[in-house]
């Protein structure tokens, strides 16, 4: 699944599938801890350099990756459910607001 789901990111924003690994990670994690990452992304995985690279394609949704030293990484609630393209009208404003980002 997690693969499908990269793939479907990466077509969607452009993006080369190690960093499609990480916006996965980020959606389907409360955090992402730096000292965690290395399992899921690989070792040696420089995590700070990944999400430098997503953040300017996230900012263009509106879409911020939070941080805190000593927790990791994260996206909010709304970012993920926007992300994910789910069906949801009070996170994108009303009645005329498109039912998914897809």
């Amino acid at each position: 699944m997690p693969h499908t789901m990269r793939n479907r990111l990466c077509k969607q924003f452009g993006i080369p599938p190690q960093i499609g690994a990480l916006l996965v990670l980020l959606l389907e994690n409360e955090f992402v801890p730096e000292h965690t990452c290395g399992d899921k992304l690989g070792q040696g995985v420089h995590l700070a350099g990944r999400v430098l690279r997503l953040r300017p394609v996230l900012r263009t949704l509106s879409i911020e990756i939070h941080c805190t030293r000593g927790v990791g990484y994260w996206l909010d609630e709304q970012a993920k459910r926007y992300i994910k393209g789910e069906n949801y009208e009070s996170v994108l404003g009303g009645a005329n607001a498109r039912h998914s980002v897809f």
